[in-house]
């Protein structure tokens, strides 16, 4: 390994803890290295530039935001609300159930865990306050169902994870459908379990024809993740086209069917999206950047070299990774970890011969329990923020969670088939 590499990397660390932004960071750690090692600083905005736009994969990211954006401005989240609640029924402790259920439903809208626990996180604590739900668990049932959004397609996180590995983005995407639709079983068997024990109240039965009648309602929202999904798995468009498409179709059912959505709200919603897409994109320019400086300086192959001396064993390696990302999960946001320690991990993985879409599912899991795990856990910052209930509270009820996401884990990470089979099955 180049020994230069660590004046970028203490660069990075000191910038990163003088909270800099992630993107900065990273673009100053790199200018660096380029100054310390005499490097031609024109390759290195050839690289941030050139492949980051030149990637047809990228700009199915904005696309997605904006589909989120749209969806949200045209008050499909009060519908899908509606239908989870019918869904759930009368049974005891159905709010929490509702709130399970709403986060994967609202996964396909989002792709984001903090957008998740922020926006209809603020829906589902107030109408549990309502029902007399301890505000501690309120907090913490929403902050572990938010986990479930990055890894339910379409996932932002899965999408820049195969723009920077190489990896299939549509089999990263239809990989995740599985592992999030378990991690959603065991929280709901939690809430079975821990309802019966409170005695939470139980929820509304609603009649057939009303069941009928919500149900109708919900399904042009519901078929935004569906017609976005068989889109590209059956092969009519890319993931970018079907971004489109689902964005277009999103806006119809907005301002059309559901009429919710004015022409002032759409505009709002594309200069959000803008905003947040730029932010991202800069992430993704500073993050090939610096992927470039972590090859010139030899880490990655130093890296896989030194675990292949510890361990030959592959099952180890991943029990390494895991403890690695879900301590890293628990201090730092998912951004940091996704573009600064996957491209160092990239080299030992193929040395390992794990399969890349496997480990994508195992990487955003693990990051995801990260951020509702104490003592950063962000996503319980965000719920005891919004039911105004102090935090260690809402550690506390969360951590029985967290516990049963582990397990879950532990169980995608050694057995492949929970991720694979889906994608092998479909893009065979």
């Amino acid at each position: 390994m180049d020994p230069i590499f660590f004046v970028p990397l203490i660069t990075l660390i000191v910038l990163m803890a003088l909270s800099a932004p992630i993107s900065i960071s990273m673009m100053l750690a790199t200018l660096s290295y380029l100054l310390v090692s005499g490097g031609d600083i024109g390759i290195i905005c050839h690289k941030m530039m050139y492949n980051t736009y030149t990637s047809y994969v990228i700009i199915a990211v904005p696309l997605f935001i904006f589909m989120a954006n749209v969806m949200n401005a045209g008050q499909v989240t009060d519908i899908l609300f509606d239908f989870s609640k019918a869904c759930i029924g009368k049974r005891k402790g159905a709010l929490a159930y509702v709130n399970v259920l709403l986060s994967l439903i609202f996964a396909g809208m989002s792709g984001s865990a903090v957008a998740d626990a922020s926006g209809i996180g603020t829906i589902e604590i107030a109408a549990m306050k309502r029902d007399g739900y301890d505000e501690p668990f309120s907090a913490a049932i929403t902050a572990a169902t938010a986990t479930v959004g990055p890894v339910f397609p379409p996932s932002i996180n899965l999408v820049i994870f195969a723009t920077i590995s190489g990896a299939s983005v549509g089999g990263c995407l239809l990989a995740g459908a599985v592992p999030a639709m378990l991690m959603c079983g065991s929280l709901m068997v939690y809430v079975a379990l821990i309802s019966r024990r409170r005695n939470y109240p139980e929820g509304t039965s609603y009649p057939f024809h009303e069941f009928v009648r919500i149900t109708i309602s919900a399904i042009p929202a519901l078929m935004t993740t569906v017609i976005l999904l068989v889109s590209i798995y059956t092969g009519i468009c890319t993931a970018t086209e079907g971004g489109a498409i689902a964005s277009l179709y999103a806006i119809i059912i907005a301002m059309i069917i559901y009429k919710n959505l004015t022409f002032k709200q759409l505009w709002e919603a594309i200069k959000s999206s803008a905003i947040q897409s730029a932010s991202i994109v800069l992430l993704i320019c500073a993050a090939q950047a610096f992927a470039y400086v972590i090859a010139l300086s030899g880490l990655a192959d130093t890296i896989a070299a030194f675990l292949l001396s510890v361990t030959s064993n592959k099952y180890v390696f991943l029990a390494i990774v895991n403890v690695v990302l879900l301590i890293l999960g628990m201090i730092m946001d998912t951004s940091p970890i996704l573009y600064i320690v996957l491209p160092l991990m990239l080299t030992a993985i193929k040395a390992y011969d794990i399969n890349l879409i496997h480990f994508a599912i195992i990487f955003t899991v693990n990051t995801m329990v990260g951020m509702c795990t104490p003592p950063y856990g962000i996503l319980c910052f965000i719920t005891s923020n919004i039911a105004k209930t102090p935090l260690k509270s809402v550690f506390k009820e969360v951590l029985p969670m967290c516990l049963a996401l582990l397990i879950l884990l532990i169980l995608i990470t050694y057995v492949p088939a929970i991720s694979l089979w889906l994608p092998n099955t479909m893009l065979m």
